[in-house]
């Protein structure tokens, strides 16, 4: 009799998935990947707040301004830098965009002269606004100090306003009248004397009551006026004041930005130096065009 036999049946392995591709985290809008595009070149600007944009009651308000060095800045700021000794941007990059523009902020983020001096400034602006809020902090005080005081004062009037009127009443009701020699009698319009006591404590009463109620604004922000110019006013420190601008200051600080001359036209003769006016012509001078920023 033949021995029967077993077929065991062959289990082929099933594959393991492949790894799924390992996902790059993006990180508000930015590339961690470690690519890089036209887009990662530097980070996406911070918008620039305004005064009222960042506290209800700012203790500092931080004005930072770019100028052409030929007009001094008014008023004068409390802090101010020049960067002329700083190096100058290529001149097809000049020609073409002013210091708004995130191509020459991306060339200024790139010269070390200008990172250097920015974190310098910072400091400064930083160390300037602690010594304004500090100040800012006794004069509300002695304020706040006056007020009360004040108030204190007014008080006291007023109750001692009251307790004048409170006597010439009981003296009134209280006095026995002295036999007199008959006089003029008064006409009807005339108050009697406790009316018209009356009437000038009352008038007395509301005037310094009032006046203790009056509402006071003891809140004014420091303003810290800073101050960066360059030959004209266009490129160097309209960029420096941008980014500046973009730092991380205080929450309970407002900032603005001013640019004073980035739009102003270049004066005609400029180039007269160079021969760019011969023959008694004169060039025919453009207003330059704003690009906006990619």
């Amino acid at each position: 009799m033949p021995t029967p036999t077993a077929t065991i049946p062959t289990i082929t392995p099933t594959p393991a998935p492949a790894p799924a591709a390992e996902e790059v985290p993006s990180i508000a809008g930015l590339n961690l990947s470690g690519s890089e595009s036209d887009d990662d070149l530097s980070p996406p600007a911070t918008p620039i707040m305004q005064p009222s944009a960042l506290h209800a009651e700012p203790t500092v308000l931080l004005t930072l301004t770019s100028f052409a060095l030929a007009i001094p800045l008014q008023p004068t700021p409390d802090l101010k830098y020049d960067l002329r000794t700083l190096p100058s941007s290529e001149k097809h990059v000049r020609s073409k965009y002013d210091g708004r523009t995130k191509k020459f902020r991306e060339w200024l983020s790139r010269e070390e002269a200008y990172v250097d001096l920015l974190s310098k400034v910072e400091n400064e602006v930083l160390a300037k606004g602690r010594e304004l809020e500090e100040e800012a902090k006794h004069e509300k005080a002695d304020k706040e100090k006056a007020e009360a005081e004040k108030a204190e004062l007014a008080k006291a009037d007023a109750e001692k306003a009251e307790q004048e009127k409170a006597e010439i009443e009981k003296a009134e009701n209280g006095k026995v009248e002295p036999e007199v020699e008959p006089q003029t009698p008064a006409t009807d319009s005339a108050p009697e004397p406790s009316e018209a006591a009356e009437s000038v404590a009352g008038d007395d009463d509301r005037e310094v009551l009032g006046k203790a109620k009056e509402p006071v604004n003891l809140h004014v922000p420091k303003n810290l006026r800073v101050g960066v110019s360059c030959e004209m006013g266009h490129h160097s420190s309209v960029a420096f004041v941008e980014e500046l601008g973009r730092r991380k200051w205080p929450v309970e600080w407002a900032v603005e930005v001013v640019h004073r001359d980035v739009d102003k036209q270049r004066n005609p003769r400029k180039g007269k130096a160079r021969g760019n006016d011969k023959g008694g012509r004169k060039r025919n001078v453009q207003s330059g065009e704003h690009v906006s920023e990619e």
